[in-house]
């Protein structure tokens, strides 16, 4: 019986405890329920109070406007704030639903962090972010996961904070950094991302290190208009570009690993005072590092580039501007590249320090009688405003250009092997100079390049299978180019601009395109060379005058000879045969075309000359017009000067009129006779008469005008 009792006793006791709780708890349900529907009508512009705080742990998005107080007392964070006891958000997953972001803290300067959450689909409007700071000091982001969002992290007006060990993939942009001074972003993997990784914009002294960038659709660090920062140790492969520093100065580049990038692997824009050091630049498809240059106007200068390893881009450097310092770096299958005024090249400290496939880099400015002890074991060579030197019997292959000159003159490049190169041999506005002997194959733009450059002797060279030109001239004059092969290219021989040159005894064979391709070229004399079998002309003159083309031997070309626009050339003399068409004119005048042996072409001639005629009726015109302009320009000018004098004569008399009657009678005795009367026929004239002072007419002293040119007299002469 008492056991009952005590039953019943209990049952009474948990019941009136349950009738006292249900108030509390549907309180809550009712709360945790409310307080969903209102996040489904959260704004981006909505300012958070105590109500807005109190959200689920799993869904809803956080705005934070520097109410930490409150966002603790909801159980939204942790801690007090401090450095010790930082606010904490963490192990939250936030799916903004496509619009605004998933967490957004704004002026804020308390100590906090944010770790271990999952944030995805912040989209719509700029600049949504799975994790936003507006004017944010000391925050810590740690281990979050940001995919599928606008920005996986973006920083506005943000100083002093931190971003370690996030991942973020899917997004526009990986990090997002403007106006936003002294973070540090270390050990993230920014991947995947449509546009760019990392991306700093008027953001002074970051520290971007230890990060993993990787298949990002642009760059995988952008730096604009950013100053005094530090990249150091991170992977940034399979990017767009690797590193792009776009007008920012003071930029240190240490030690990251930047491979495989479609493009440079590090790009300078505008970029002075700083260091790339200590890099591993890899099978980039564009440059190892290029300082890119607009026309002198917007150089990069005085940078440091030491003891980087720089293997298989398409130039290991690209160098411009001014005062940069290279050493101790090391280049394979690539090389060094440098352009710019001599002023420029000059101002550069670049020793054989730097490797090129383990062999020393060779750069010398303003030497002279440099011979083979200069050039020992050689791996590229650059002469810069030097004469007279020899260099002979090397190899230097498989780097960006076996032997460049610049602003040299009179040196002798005799027996050299340059192949798989980008080009074999470069001269630029270097003048007097003799190449032959050399062999400059297989290279990725052309086997010899001239540029600005006369007077030179180019003889007895191979330049076969490059991928664009054997041989390449622009803006070349009076060079002797003869006994050359240039065979299986694109273009045999190819000249832009090039006047005055001898081409004479050269093997032009089996190119793709054209044997000898002429572009605006001048009284060049093109004489008994061979040019057969290439695959659209032997000879093609674009815009050409008065070149001479004599005694080739010109065969199995689909055309052996194009003219197009091209006049006053003569074709004479040479054997043409077995082409489709021997002589293709197309709006051609004036050609002399003679003594040629044709035979077995499909069409000796097609096409015919426009009519020669050396004046056409426009330009007699022309020319009448200019005679008769300058004849009536001739006579009025010699009227002007006639009238002139006469005035002068004028003035000149005497005001005191005895004086005057003096001049003008001593005037009679030597002025001209009037018109048809010649000084023998003067007669001494009456005592009454004298002769008008500007005509020579006699006159009466009565008279007060001449009757011959109505000069007015100022007193009758009868008077004195």
């Amino acid at each position: 019986m008492r056991s009952y009792n005590k039953i019943k006793i209990i049952i009474l006791v948990v019941l009136g405890l349950g009738f006292v709780l249900v108030p509390t708890i549907a309180y809550i349900v009712n709360l945790e329920i409310g307080y969903s529907a209102k996040n489904l009508e959260y704004e981006d512009n909505m300012f958070l109070d105590e109500e807005s705080l109190r959200i689920s742990k799993v869904s809803g998005r956080i705005h934070i406007d520097n109410n930490w107080t409150a966002a603790k007392s909801d159980l939204i964070c942790t801690g007090n704030g401090t450095y010790s006891e930082p606010y904490v958000i963490e192990d939250l997953v936030i799916d903004a639903g496509g619009s605004g972001s998933c967490i957004w803290i704004q002026n804020s300067d308390v100590y906090f962090r944010i770790e271990n959450c999952t944030l995805s689909n912040s989209a719509g409007s700029y600049p949504n972010a799975g994790i936003r700071l507006n004017n944010v000091d000391n925050g810590r982001l740690i281990d979050n996961n940001c995919s599928s969002n606008n920005y996986g992290i973006y920083f506005y007006s943000s100083h002093k904070n931190s971003i370690s060990g996030n991942n973020l993939s899917n997004n526009y942009y990986g990090i997002y950094l403007s106006s936003s001074d002294y973070n540090t972003i270390s050990g993230n993997n920014t991947n995947n991302n449509n546009f760019r990784g990392i991306y700093t914009n008027y953001g002074d002294n970051n520290t971007i290190i230890g990060n993993t960038i990787k298949n990002n659709g642009e760059d995988g660090i952008y730096l604009y208009r950013s100053y005094d920062n530090t990249v150091k140790n991170n992977t940034i492969n399979y990017n767009s570009r690797g590193i792009n520093n776009y007008y920012g100065d003071n930029l240190t580049v240490i030690g990251n690993q930047i491979n495989h990038n479609d493009g440079d692997g590090v790009y300078f824009y505008r970029t002075d005072n700083s260091n790339i050091t200590g890099n591993v630049i890899n099978n980039n498809t564009g440059d190892g590092i290029h300082f890119y240059d607009y026309y002198y106007y917007y150089s990069s200068d005085n940078n440091v580039v030491l003891g980087n390893n720089i293997s298989n881009n398409f130039y290991g450097i690209y160098l411009s501007g001014t005062n940069h310092i290279l050493l101790g770096n090391r280049m394979v299958g690539c090389g060094l590249v440098i352009e710019g005024s001599l002023e420029d090249m000059r101002s550069h400290l670049i020793n054989s320090s730097n490797l090129v496939n383990g062999k020393p880099l060779y750069y010398y400015v303003d030497k002279d009688n440099l011979g083979s002890d200069d050039f020992t074991n050689a791996g590229q060579i650059f002469l810069v405003s030097c004469d007279n030197s020899l260099i002979f019997n090397l190899t230097l292959s498989n780097c960006s250009t076996g032997i460049s000159l610049y602003y040299s003159n009179y040196n002798n490049i005799s027996e050299n092997i340059a192949n798989n190169n980008s080009f074999g041999l470069y001269l630029e506005r270097s003048d007097y100079n003799t190449i032959s002997g050399n062999t400059a194959e297989n290279n990725n733009y052309a086997g010899i390049v001239l540029d600005y450059s006369s007077f030179n002797d180019i003889t007895g060279n191979y330049a076969n299978n490059n991928s664009y030109d054997g041989f390449y001239f622009t803006q070349c004059y009076n060079n002797d180019i003869t006994g050359n092969y240039a065979n299986s290219n694109k273009d045999g021989l190819y000249f832009d601009d090039s006047n005055n040159n001898n081409i004479t005894g050269n093997y032009v064979n089996n190119n793709s395109n054209n044997g000898l391709y002429f572009y605006r070229c001048y009284f060049n004399d093109i004489t008994g060379n061979y040019v057969n079998n290439n695959n659209y002309n032997g000879l093609s003159f674009y815009y050409c005058y008065n070149n001479d083309i004599t005694g080739n031997n010109i065969s199995s070309n689909d055309n052996g000879i194009m003219l197009y626009s091209s006049d006053s050339n003569t074709i004479q003399q040479n054997t043409i045969s077995n082409n489709y068409y021997g002589i293709y004119i197309y709006f051609s005048k004036c050609n002399t075309i003679s003594d040629n042996d044709f035979n077995g072409n499909t069409v000796d001639i097609q096409g015919t000359q426009e009519e020669c005629n050396p004046l056409p009726f426009g330009t007699l015109l022309i020319i009448v017009a200019s005679i008769v302009t300058i004849i009536v320009i001739a006579l009025v000018v010699t009227g002007v000067i006639v009238k002139k004098r006469i005035e002068i004569k004028k003035t000149r008399l005497p005001k005191d009129e005895v004086a005057r009657y003096k001049v003008l009678k001593e005037r009679e005795r030597y002025e001209l006779p009037v018109r048809g009367e010649s000084r023998l026929e003067r007669k001494p004239l009456a005592a009454n008469m004298s002769r008008c002072p500007y005509c020579g007419t006699p006159m009466n002293d009565d008279w007060v005008f001449c009757k011959k040119c109505g000069s007015k007299s100022e007193k009758k002469m009868g008077e004195f």
